[in-house]
């Protein structure tokens, strides 16, 4: 029989806002603004030239070699205040990096950081002129203006949308929750940098983070979606010299821009065609120029250290990536190869029943997120790195859906049931056993430990009728 008791809704409000990275673009289509392709309006090339002289006097004064907290801001969580320092850290190529970050608690210190990558989010307390004119623009597709070589005429638009900070705060609840600080490590896709100062911002704020002394530097992770995921895997293999090997979870990620930019480029012409084409075209072409900007800027010349091979040796600690094959945004084939390939990497695989029909589907990353009341995929990235990175804290907390774990092992019997390897998932399914772990089902509010939670979505998917005992014996025989 399970035992559950009631968690408050409130907190299953305040918990079901993972940090799952990026608020700003849309999922489907890594921020970008699709097809369409115009000049620069006048509202920016005015609020340009109002706002350069402005931030140019703010930032007289600061120190340019250091980090700097430009402000603060204090969230209110279900389990009280928490206070965000917005800071500006120098970057190796003379640029700076922006995070938004609070430390563990007190009582929890040294304690393990969590680095959650924000690609797209727009932001407007850096004092750059950039962030602040974007920062005037309504939501919506806007021109490129920053980015790497714009061409009014030929270039595509990009999404973009200015996050608050309480959405973003949000985000950090379920880290805070197992005992956890929390970064968010801004991209500013719209600021037009290079794919190296993407990896160099991540890297900038994990030194700085690793020298705070609320941080223990040797436990910690980092985690990402889409471009979000690039940078958090980016970020652990470039990881400073002040920090300890850093676990990441990372869903759909660019993993070998070698690959993804013949993908970009070439390989989309044999998925689509007609319209869908152009679609496609356009939606890659701001992440094509900023691959091309910063090709040799990282680590030697062309794409060396952008592989995934250069990734995979620089690795020190385990990393969990997640992708469904029907994936027509990051291509499934090299990041299920990196996994197969990396000692450091496990991977969940989404895999579907029938082929893609990419033309139908259009630009998406799949159906990965789209299960009922709260994907799995976030589950078992949660999970991986909770378990990872705190593992002897008592009140470890996870998030679930009952209906989408159940559709998860349905998945997986059919795999079994087609002779297919499940002895990944079997791993991150134990995962989710640990002591001390409670699992919240997101539409009952009721918790359980890891067997309670598993024992019916198992029962119903496979026919079985195993008892709470059996679960993790039943679990162990896949491996």
């Amino acid at each position: 029989m399970r035992v559950s008791k009631i968690l408050s809704a409130s907190l299953i409000a305040m918990m079901v806002l993972v940090g799952c990275g990026d608020t700003a673009g849309e999922e489907d289509d890594l921020g970008n603004g699709g097809l369409n392709i115009g000049e620069p309006n006048q509202d920016q090339n005015q609020n340009q030239n109002q706002n350069q002289n402005q931030n140019q006097n703010q930032n007289q004064d600061l120190p340019t070699d250091e980090p700097v907290v430009l402000g603060t801001y204090v969230h209110q969580y279900n389990e009280g205040p928490r206070t965000f320092e917005l800071v500006r850290v120098p970057r190796d190529d003379g640029e700076f990096a922006y995070l938004m970050w609070t430390p563990p608690r007190p009582e929890e210190r040294p304690g393990p950081m969590m680095v959650v990558a924000q690609a797209y989010d727009g932001i407007d307390w850096t004092l750059e002129e950039v962030d602040e004119r974007w920062a005037e623009l309504p939501p919506g597709s806007h021109p490129d203006v920053d980015g790497p070589d714009y061409d009014p005429g030929t270039s595509a638009n990009i999404n973009f949308a200015p996050t608050p900070m309480g959405e973003i705060a949000d985000g950090g609840n379920l880290w805070l929750l197992n005992g956890m600080g929390v970064a968010f490590v801004f991209g500013r896709f719209y600021a037009g940098d290079g794919i190296d100062g993407f990896v160099r911002s991540m890297t900038a704020s994990m030194e700085f983070l690793g020298d705070r002394e609320e941080v223990n530097p040797d436990r910690m992770g980092t985690f990402g979606l889409s471009w979000g995921g690039f940078m958090a895997v980016y970020g652990a293999a470039y990881a400073p010299d002040n920090v300890g090997p850093v676990t990441t979870a990372a869903l759909f990620p660019p993993v070998d821009f070698e690959v993804f930019h013949h993908y970009m480029t070439e390989g989309i012409e044999e998925i689509f065609s007609g319209f869908p084409l152009q679609v496609a075209r356009a939606a890659f072409d701001p992440f094509i120029r900023r691959v091309n900007a910063g090709l040799g800027q990282l680590d030697g010349e062309g794409f060396s250290g952008y592989r995934a091979d250069d990734v995979c040796d620089r690795l020190g600690a385990p990393m969990l990536v997640l992708h469904d094959e029907w994936d027509t945004l990051v291509p499934f084939g090299p990041v299920w190869d990196f996994a197969d390939e990396c000692d450091h990497v496990e991977g969940v695989w989404y895999l579907q029943e029938e082929e893609l029909d990419a033309q139908t589907s259009g630009l998406n990353h799949g159906p990965i997120l789209q299960e009922p009341g709260f994907a799995t995929a976030i589950t078992f990235a949660a999970a991986f790195l909770v378990e990872q990175l705190n593992p002897d804290r008592e009140g470890r907390v996870l998030i679930y859906a009952e209906e989408a774990m159940t559709g998860f092992l349905e998945m997986l019997r059919r795999l079994d049931g087609d002779g297919e390897p499940i002895d990944w998932a079997a791993r991150r399914l134990l995962e989710l056993t640990g002591d001390g772990l409670l699992l919240v089902e997101v539409t009952t509010f009721e918790f359980y430990n890891g067997p309670e939670a598993l024992v019916d979505p198992i029962n119903e998917a496979w026919g079985l009728e195993l008892e709470v005992d059996e679960v993790i014996p039943w679990l162990e025989g896949w491996l």
